[in-house]
């Protein structure tokens, strides 16, 4: 699994994002990202092989995103915490 951590610092109004390709317009993948780009994504990296541009959006400009032709979905970054297990006491 690719993990990424942006190096930018999230504005409390601005989120990390990844944006979901379709298949179909995986060959044009270079013209979505320039046209999310437009619509305020700042644009990190790519991972061409299946589909998803990386980065951060004004949460405003979500719907703007959603509507790009060959986007298929526009997903936040959440936190997640995972607690260490204490081992066992016997």
């Amino acid at each position: 699994m690719f993990r990424h951590r942006s190096k930018l610092r999230v504005s409390p109004g601005r989120a990390n994002v990844a944006i979901a390709v379709a298949d179909d317009a995986r060959d044009r993948i270079d013209e979505v990202a320039a046209a999310c780009r437009a619509r305020g994504l700042i644009h990190t990296s790519t991972l061409t092989e299946i589909g998803v541009l990386m980065g951060s959006a004004e949460l405003d400009s979500l719907p703007r995103l959603r509507a790009v032709p060959g986007v298929m979905a526009v997903e936040l970054e959440r936190a997640c915490r995972v607690r260490a297990q204490r081992p066992a006491v016997n």
